[in-house]
């Protein structure tokens, strides 16, 4: 079952097609509504479950993506905001492929025929394959793997200098540690097998991260500079990927086919209960997930 309610800026739930067709409150905003028809329209489209999971599900915690299947829920929409956006994002540089060998936004099937994935670019002329991504700058310096360093500045006497002020002068500067690109490399890893399955060799992965907040000083006091950075992915086993991808697509087919409530997400796929606590939205089935809220009963 799909999400069926938008939560509105008052905290309070109303079913989409209400919605769509007249604020419940509009007295709330100076435009009679919190976000355009078009928007919400837009917002509220959704791919329907068909037995084949997308890679996407299958990066998430099977109970969440099991869930979300059996249990009609509630979205904020301006948590989807910039999925919006990704996706126009996706739409706008389709129109502008380089060459003739070059494939936007192609839905494929892996090997066994368990699992779908799209992809977003491929360059046959380079055999890249491209993902592009839309992300905070938290995340955008994880997955370039930037460590922040401060050392103090010192003077000819090798004391530390300090400002008029009396405030220690420090110099600022990143380096590159370890990456944390798990999800993104297993996810474009999968696509590079059924790209290959199809046909076609992939000889480099990489992603194009757009940040939402760059330019910012959380953005720069993070490492990260530019608004857009292309990230080189790594290649993995393909015995690996496919063992991952088809152990977490059997069991989310067989738990929607038997109705069984899967076991709790790991605490990778819950990041540590901090998706439980905010950013999932069907907690509320969820008996882990209301414990975290301190809803027991």
């Amino acid at each position: 079952m799909p999400y069926n309610k938008y939560i509105c800026p008052d905290g309070q739930t109303c079913d989409i097609d209400k919605c769509l067709n007249e604020c419940r409150i509009p007295e709330m905003f100076e435009a009679d509504r919190c976000l355009s028809h078009r928007t919400l329209k837009a917002i509220s489209e959704q791919r329907t479950w068909n037995g084949h999971p997308s890679a996407t599900q299958l990066l998430s915690g099977t109970r969440e993506e099991y869930l979300k299947i059996k249990k009609n829920y509630a979205i904020d929409p301006q948590s989807s905001i910039f999925a919006i956006f990704g996706t126009g994002c996706h739409a706008f540089l389709e129109g502008f492929l380089e060459n003739d060998k070059m494939i936007a936004e192609k839905r494929l099937m892996d090997a066994t025929g368990t699992y779908t994935g799209q992809f977003d670019c491929y360059d046959g002329k380079r055999q890249i394959l491209y993902d592009v991504k839309t992300y905070g700058s938290f995340k955008t310096a994880h997955l370039m793997g930037l460590v922040k360093h401060r050392e103090p500045i010192l003077d000819e006497n090798g004391v530390q200098k300090k400002y008029k002020n009396g405030r220690k002068m420090f110099k600022t500067f990143f380096t590159v540690g370890r990456r944390s690109n798990f999800d993104v490399a297993v996810q474009l890893n999968a696509y590079r097998m059924m790209v290959e399955h199809a046909g076609y060799p992939v000889k480099d992965m990489q992603v194009e991260v757009f940040t939402r907040d760059a330019g910012t000083f959380a953005a720069k006091d993070r490492g990260v500079m530019t608004n857009m950075q292309l990230v080189r992915i790594n290649f993995i086993s393909d015995r690996w990927i496919q063992r991952f991808m088809l152990t977490k697509a059997h069991r989310l087919i067989e738990a929607v086919e038997q109705d069984k409530l899967p076991p709790p997400c790991s605490y990778r796929e819950c990041w540590g209960g901090r998706k439980c606590q905010d950013y999932c939205a069907v907690w509320k089935w969820c008996d882990k997930g209301r414990e975290i809220h301190g809803e027991t009963t």
